[in-house]
């Protein structure tokens, strides 16, 4: 069986702030426990009034 020396993954999550998506993009060498990590590239992709307001379970907050 053929092993891979290099992955590369993508990771998302929404947080409890409920502003945006936050997604990495990551290169993992070698096996664990002695694998590395490097961040290739991460970035936020905010979300609109809206869908801020529609996950929200706030009253107060109403999209304009």
């Amino acid at each position: 069986m053929k092993t891979r020396d290099r992955v590369v993954a993508v990771g998302q999550m929404s947080g409890t702030s409920r502003d945006g998506l936050d997604t990495a993009i990551v290169e993992i060498k070698g096996k664990f426990p002695d694998n590395s990590i490097r961040l290739l590239h991460a970035e936020t992709f905010g979300y609109d009034r809206w869908y801020r307001t529609w996950l929200s379970l706030d009253p107060k907050l109403n999209p304009k």
